[in-house]
């Protein structure tokens, strides 16, 4: 009787501890990273509205530098730890594609959405090991974000602009 209780207990220690291993996943393979493509941009209305071009100015700046601050932790992170930040890079693009964006503000929606497809795209192939390197997109992807901010703080001037006119 004592030797099928230890049999039984040898084999539910066994049981339990294959359990745990199966539950654990595997720690060298992750799974790839894969994004749909972004929304297609809406361009609508023109830049003497004031309230059109003062809703894109607040929104593309909010996405821009939400968008800095992935690249920036995702350029700090190995393959493995960058899937959560670069499913977030695609979702801050995929949010700023769906602004709607006056006339006057068309040239600088599509720069910002081709370099955060630019950037999504060039870290989910190093994340997927598409390539073994990032090379120099983080530094390319900084200086386009630039030029962004800077178009946009003119098109904010433009809007400081036309509240301060009568009739705004």
């Amino acid at each position: 009787m004592r030797a099928i209780l230890r049999y039984c207990l040898i084999g539910l220690s066994l049981l339990v501890l294959t359990a745990c291993a199966i539950g654990d996943a595997p720690a060298g393979t992750p799974v790839p990273i894969t994004l749909e493509p972004p929304p297609t941009t809406v361009f609508e209305g023109d830049c003497s509205q004031t309230q059109g071009l003062d809703t894109w100015a607040q929104a593309s700046e909010f996405f821009v530098a939400e968008f800095m601050k992935s690249v920036n932790t995702a350029a700090t992170q190995n393959r493995q730890e960058m899937h959560d930040t670069i499913i977030h890079m695609s979702k801050v693009r995929n949010e700023a594609s769906k602004v709607v964006t006056p006339d006057c503000a068309q040239g600088v929606q599509m720069l910002m959405i081709d370099s955060m497809n630019k950037a999504v795209d060039n870290f989910q192939a190093y994340a997927n090991g598409d390539v073994d390197s990032l090379g120099n997109i983080v530094a390319e992807i900084i200086g386009e974000i630039d030029r962004i901010i800077a178009q946009q703080n003119e098109l904010k001037a433009q809007l400081e602009t036309q509240y301060q006119s009568p009739g705004n």
